[in-house]
């Protein structure tokens, strides 16, 4: 029999029938073999980057690590080589490398992770079997420090502080985390990959609480990322409470906190697509047919009031039968929403033929007299109007995913909430003493509005309501109104 590769021996994986290891459910996986740190070195983004700029040798590795109770250098503050907790970040890049590196372990999930609730399959293993199985492996190997700062070594200044829950599946952590990557954020702070899983977490959390590596990291952090999971509400354990309450604390100093609302884009274009093929075929049956012989009746400027008050009106239309029928069935009342979305782009783009062939008529001084330029003004009105509907159409794509993230942090007060640990427990029910309410409200307000900063806490101080929040002046509802008045 073949010799089991060292990360496979590493892992405790037993051999599979044709020579290689397999994994929990006895599925035979490639042989992937690391033999030396320089080995890993070697394969690392910075690497790569010298060698593309000519400098073919990486960098001087450090010297062999110091374990200082039993927790490695890096991660101890008498070290010399402590790395602030706030830099035990990665980049994006990093988790997926690390999402490719846990699909060999366990294999990879049967589809795209979207939604989360549809088998685990697609979930993949939850964080405590990858943290055993994967993480610990790897780290001891190298040395015992994290996994994000055995990936860098002088850490990483925190943009995103994400909050989850052990009880996820790593493929929905890292789907969600990956679609809603703030814009202009580059680094990471995930505690199962910034906390050195092989050293004595107990005595590295033995401090104030205020003083955890939690907590120093999200002072620093100019996003929070709440990402729930559909096996438990991340609100029932008490941590999370805990690094919401902080949430709160600084979201006066710009700190936005945000729930995932991002849907694949081959949905939107799935969703979007009959919408657009319906316009293309109004556009060119008004151009071609109708217009030939109903163009002439109203000057350009009609046919596209008329487009317009007509896709509206279909718009007003399911805003009545919601109002009077209620959210029932929320599905359905999507689903209305983007076939009249639909609609109103056929609208659009049919008026829009219309007034081509108006203007064509009136070149030739058959018909009503027109001013030069006319033809761009209706043309800029037109577009406005079809990326409004398609804005409408990807707005409630976006509300649906938000009101599936929400229901997973359903709950009801975080007084309720628990932890695993007695003195943790003790420690954080202090330090949120006296301000459940306001914790509640928060969490509140982010599966409504599906963010909260410090627009959002203003708003909420004022009495605006959290539906009219969500709604805000969306900039494509504003555009056909402007391109209009310049019209």
């Amino acid at each position: 029999m073949p010799l089991l590769g060292s990360r496979a021996r590493t892992l405790g994986l037993s051999p599979g029938q044709d020579g290689g290891p397999q994994d929990n459910r006895g599925v035979s996986m490639p042989q992937r073999v690391v033999e030396s740190p320089r080995d890993w070195l070697e394969s690392t983004p910075f690497t790569k980057k010298c060698a593309r700029d000519g400098d073919a040798s990486p960098a001087t590795p450090r010297a062999a690590p110091v374990m200082i109770d039993d927790i490695h250098e890096f991660h101890h503050p008498k070290s010399p080589n402590f790395v602030h907790p706030s830099k035990w970040c990665v980049t994006l890049d990093d988790l997926e490398y690390f999402e490719r590196e846990v699909m060999e372990v366990f294999g990879r999930p049967a589809c795209d992770v979207w939604p989360a609730d549809e088998g685990p399959d697609r979930l993949g293993p939850n964080i405590q079997q990858v943290v055993d199985r994967y993480i610990k492996p790897v780290t001891k190997k190298q040395g015992g420090m994290s996994w994000a700062l055995m990936r860098n070594p002088d850490g990483l200044k925190c943009d995103v502080f994400a909050t989850h829950c052990w009880a996820e599946g790593v493929y929905e952590f890292v789907g969600k985390v990956r679609r809603n990557w703030p814009r202009g954020a580059k680094h990471l702070w995930a505690c199962f990959l910034a906390n050195p899983q092989n050293g004595n977490l107990a005595s590295l959390l033995h401090v104030r609480i205020q003083d955890s590596p939690f907590a120093r990291a999200l002072r620093q952090a100019k996003h929070f990322l709440v990402v729930p999971n559909s096996k438990v509400s991340i609100y029932t354990r008490l941590w999370c409470v805990y690094e919401a309450s902080l949430a709160i604390r600084h979201v006066r100093r710009g700190l936005v906190s945000t729930l995932p609302t991002e849907a694949p884009f081959s949905k939107i274009a799935r969703k979007s697509a009959p919408g657009l093929l319906l316009g293309a075929v109004c556009f060119f049956g008004s151009v071609f047919f109708v217009g030939r012989h109903a163009a002439h009746i109203f000057p350009p400027v009609v046919w596209l009031l008329f487009a317009m008050y007509t896709s509206l009106l279909g718009r007003y239309v399911v805003r009545w039968w919601r109002r009077e029928h209620g959210d029932r069935n929320v599905t359905l009342n999507d689903t209305a929403e983007i076939m009249v979305a639909w609609l109103n782009l056929a609208s659009v783009c049919f008026g829009f033929g219309l007034v081509h062939q108006s203007l064509q008529g009136r070149r030739r001084e058959d018909h009503w007299a027109w001013e030069d330029g006319e033809g761009w003004g209706c043309t800029f009105v037109t577009v406005s109007l079809v990326l409004m509907h398609l804005g409408n159409i990807y707005k409630t794509i976006k509300l649906a995913v938000q009101r599936s993230e929400a229901g997973q942090l359903e709950f009801t007060s975080v007084r309720e909430a628990k932890c695993t640990e007695a003195s943790d427990q003790e420690k954080i029910t202090e330090a949120i003493k006296g301000k459940e309410d306001f914790i509640d409200e928060f969490v509140r307000l982010l599966t409504v509005v599906g963010r909260f900063d410090e627009v959002v806490a203003m708003n909420s101080e004022y009495g605006m309501t959290a539906e009219r929040a969500r709604a805000g002046l969306p900039n494509l509802r504003v555009l056909p109104p402007c391109c209009a008045w310049s019209y």
